[in-house]
């Protein structure tokens, strides 16, 4: 819309001010495994087709006879060679806009990454331990919900059984979620502990983390952090 066009300058100017303000509480935790990020990077490159081909549809006459009108042809010749193509790309243009949640003009998502672009740092993966928890805990996850799930794809919807009843059903839905990794972030204890560990490095250095008792690997991923972001 054009008032987000003209509110752009300010809407950049306080993206500004929040990372002065946060950078040093700010922590960017990730897997190579997260379903949220990777599809965002594969919505880059879809490029898909939506429209399918017109072909003429001919007219049977007898059984050995089909004729085609060249009406048909003609407009499908049309249709395939100018307006697919364009309708395609303006399908597609807006697919990408919604997936990546991009709503201001003038705006194009060029390439996905772990950190915000204005930091050109490049920062340590997460403690390996937490990446084989949540690793670990996703396929368990899955493992329990795809027998009970499959039993009830064909349950029409409303019936008992249903998968709408089973996406309401609180139990399987936590398993849901934990099944998927971008989702099962903030329920691991580690992570939870991390970020409470990042904002006392942030206030008060290393003394902050003596008396937190953390993983020696935490404490190394936080300070391989804090020198990325602050080199």
């Amino acid at each position: 819309s054009f008032r987000t066009y003209w509110r752009l300058p300010n809407i950049r100017r306080l993206d500004q001010v929040a990372a002065e303000i946060y950078t040093k509480y700010w922590l960017g935790i990730s897997s190579d495994e997260d379903e949220a990020i990777n599809g965002l990077r594969l919505a880059l490159e879809m490029s898909v087709p939506v429209l399918p081909r017109k072909i003429a549809t001919p007219t049977v006459k007898g059984l050995d006879k089909v004729h085609y009108h060249w009406q048909d042809m003609i407009s499908c010749a049309i249709y395939n060679k100018f307006l697919r193509p364009i309708a395609n790309r303006m399908l597609i243009r807006r697919f990408r806009r919604s997936a990546y949640g991009n709503d201001q003009i003038r705006l194009k998502v060029e390439d996905v990454h772990m950190i915000p672009p204005y930091m050109k740092v490049v920062i340590p993966d997460m403690p390996k331990s937490i990446a084989c928890d949540l690793t670990d805990q996703a396929n368990e996850s899955m493992a329990k919900i795809i027998p009970s799930l499959r039993s009830q794809i064909g349950v029409a919807s409303g019936v008992d059984g249903s998968v709408f009843q089973f996406l309401a059903n609180d139990e399987m839905k936590d398993d849901y979620l934990k099944s998927l990794i971008h989702t099962s972030y903030l329920s691991h204890s580690g992570i939870i502990d991390i970020i409470s560990a990042r904002i006392r490095y942030a206030q008060y250095g290393d003394s902050g983390l003596n008396h937190m008792n953390l993983p020696d690997e935490y404490g190394t991923f936080l300070k391989l952090f804090d020198d990325a972001v602050n080199t």
